[in-house]
């Protein structure tokens, strides 16, 4: 693949990407400097892609591996003593939408999900995105369901409440 195709996958692909590691990040410059240290890194890279019809699942996981860096590293710069979260958690009884309600959950489901619903990934092409087999993608998506729906019902119970 030479970098002029590459560089069009990307620019296809850059609502993906971001929304991808918004999910990760949780932080909308955080996951802005992600995804572009995740172009660079596949352009760098670009002679270990094996094949054209990987390139979705390749920048997918590049861009993962990026924000869990990026995390890590914020992590690291945060001060030990009386640490704040890098992004506060939203409560059920305060979350108005369904995005809002996905940020609950835990990280491999979340991203499961973002991809498989907001991004239309395959089971399979979830799994190669998160590096994980097939089954343990599909166990991150029932589980993620799971918790969801019962985020969503305990919404609907506060809502009904007020």
């Amino acid at each position: 693949m030479s970098p002029d195709e590459l560089g069009k996958h990307v620019w296809e692909l850059r609502g993906t990407l971001l929304r991808l590691a918004c999910a990760i990040v949780r932080n909308p410059q955080d996951a802005e400097d992600a995804v572009s240290e995740a172009v660079v890194r596949a352009f760098e890279s670009l002679a270990a892609l094996r094949s054209d019809a990987a390139v979705r699942p390749w920048l997918t996981r590049i861009t993962v591996r990026c924000c869990y860096d990026r995390v890590r590293r914020l992590r690291r710069e945060t001060p030990c003593e009386d640490p704040e979260p890098l992004c506060a958690p939203v409560g059920p009884r305060e979350a108005g939408t369904l995005v809002d309600l996905i940020a609950l959950l835990p990280d491999g489901q979340r991203e499961a999900i973002t991809l498989y619903y907001y991004e239309g990934y395959s089971a399979q092409e979830v799994a190669r995105a998160l590096g994980v087999p097939r089954p343990a993608a599909c166990m991150r998506l029932s589980r993620g369901r799971r918790r969801l729906r019962r985020l969503i019902e305990m919404e609907g119970e506060a809502n009904h409440e007020a």
